[in-house]
C-alpha cells in the first residue's frame, strides 16, 4: 500500500505537472475530476453508476465531436474567437480530410508532411504540427481501423478498471477512477 507520504508527494508533482503544461483542457480535466470525485466521495455513490456516469459522459462528447454539435457549443461559449482554437478546429478539419482520401493513413509520422495538401486554406510556417488529438492523430497516420482499435482498447481498458476497482477494499480505492 502506498504510504499518505508518497500519496502526498505524487500528487503535487501532477498538480505541478499540470499548472506547466498551461494546457486549458488539463486544467479543466482536474476541476471536472476533483469535483467528481469530491461528490462521488460525498454522496457515496456506487461503482456501477460510476461507470455509467462515466461512459455515458464520453459517449456525450464523442457524439458531439463527431457530429459538430462541440462546434456549436464553442459557439454559445463564445470559444471560437479564441485563435488557438480555431486553428485546432481547422486541424481537425484537416485530419477528416486525410482519413476520407486515405482510409488506411498517410503513414505514420507524415500528418506534418501531408497536412498542406489537406488543409481548407494555405498554412503558415508554425501551423505544421499533427493535430492536438491522439485518436485523429493515429486515423489520420495510420487509417481508420487503428483509431477504431485505440478507441476500443481505452474502452477495453476502462471497463477492466471498472470491474478490479469492484474487488478492491480500503478508503482509496476509487483513487484511479477520478485520476
Amino acid at each position: 500500500e502506498i504510504s499518505r507520504k508518497k500519496t502526498q508527494i505524487l500528487l503535487g508533482v501532477f498538480l505541478i505537472g499540470v499548472l506547466l503544461s498551461f494546457s486549458r483542457s488539463a486544467w479543466l480535466a482536474v476541476t471536472v475530476s476533483t469535483l467528481l470525485f469530491l461528490s462521488f466521495r460525498k454522496f457515496k455513490i456506487t461503482y456501477l453508476k460510476i461507470r455509467n456516469f462515466t461512459f455515458a459522459f464520453l459517449g456525450l462528447i464523442f457524439v458531439g465531436y463527431f457530429t459538430g454539435g462541440l462546434n456549436l457549443i464553442l459557439i454559445r461559449l463564445q470559444l471560437t474567437g479564441d485563435i488557438s482554437v480555431l486553428e485546432r478546429m481547422a486541424q481537425i478539419r484537416t485530419s477528416f480530410s486525410m482519413m476520407l482520401a486515405h482510409p488506411f493513413g498517410v503513414g505514420l509520422g507524415n500528418f506534418v508532411n501531408a497536412a498542406d495538401q489537406y488543409a481548407s486554406g494555405k498554412l503558415l510556417p508554425w501551423q505544421f504540427e499533427p493535430v492536438h488529438n491522439t485518436f485523429l492523430l493515429i486515423g489520420a497516420e495510420l487509417g481508420i481501423a487503428a483509431m477504431l482499435i485505440s478507441i476500443s482498447a481505452i474502452v477495453v481498458g476502462l471497463l477492466h478498471l471498472f470491474k478490479l476497482l469492484t474487488k478492491t477494499e480500503g478508503k482509496y480505492k476509487c483513487f484511479p477512477i477520478y485520476f
